[in-house]
């Protein structure tokens, strides 16, 4: 496992860790960020504690759109208003779990 630490400003430090198969999890001031695997890349935002997920797969991303779409306005309560692009929020951990055992 290899750590590397990076000074982004005085009060926040991003620590990257690397493990063996070359996944990778990034800390900012020691809270999770983000982590990495599979279609999706899933994202805490550092400020504001916002979930989202990354879609990293352009084609398929292409081909499932307007299935996604659908999806989101049948069950998340402000609909199509989670996605913006390959950039799609959550309100809860529960609500992205959901959504990624539904597309995962």
């Amino acid at each position: 496992m290899k750590k590397t630490r990076k000074k982004i400003s005085d009060t926040i430090d991003q620590v990257t860790i690397v493990d063996d198969n070359g996944e990778e999890i990034t800390f900012l001031n020691g809270v999770v960020q983000m982590t990495v695997g599979g279609r999706f890349v899933a994202a805490k935002s550092p400020l504001n504690g916002q979930l989202s997920l990354i879609i990293k797969d352009y084609a398929w991303w292409h081909v499932n759109h307007f299935d996604i779409t659908d999806w989101m306005r049948e069950h998340l309560p402000r609909g199509e208003e989670h996605q913006r692009g390959m950039v799609l929020t959550f309100d809860s951990e529960e609500q992205r779990t959901w959504f990624m055992l539904r597309w995962g």
